[in-house]
This record gives C-alpha cells, sequence and structure tokens, in this order.
C-alpha cells in the first residue's frame, strides 16, 4: 500500500573507526508514529542513500522489507 507520507529518511552520523579514522556516513530511519528502525553506516556516499530513500518513499515500501531492500541495492 503507497503512502503520501514520507516515512524513510536520511541520518547522518561521525564514526571513528581504528583503522581509518573519523569519517561521515549515512544511514536511513524508518519512522512511523510509534516504532522507528534505523539503519546506520549504510554508504560515505550521501547521494546513494538519499536515492535509496527516495525510492522506499515512492514506492510505499513497507517496512518490513527495509532491511532486505537495502542488503539488496548495496549488492
Amino acid at each position: 500500500m503507497k503512502t503520501d507520507t514520507n516515512r524513510y529518511f536520511v541520518t547522518e552520523n561521525r564514526i571513528n573507526h581504528p583503522d581509518i579514522g573519523f569519517y561521515n556516513t549515512y544511514g536511513i530511519i524508518y519512522q512511523p508514529a510509534a516504532q522507528a528502525i534505523q539503519i546506520l553506516d549504510i554508504s560515505p556516499n550521501a547521494k546513494k542513500v538519499i536515492h535509496m530513500v527516495m525510492s522506499f518513499n515512492q514506492s510505499g515500501l513497507a517496512p518490513e522489507h527495509f532491511r532486505d531492500a537495502v542488503e539488496d541495492l548495496l549488492a
């Protein structure tokens, strides 16, 4: 079912990795009224993650498919 409300949003985080130091990375949060689902550190490429979010919102991706959809797009 497609809704007019955007439920997926890009997040930005600063991560400290022991081998490479600090870097900015982008993730996605699904923010419904009741409970949020978040995947951090998807990619350091903001455009890639923004494209995912736009696709998820446009298609009305169900939250139960969120993690699988991210994995499929990264493969």
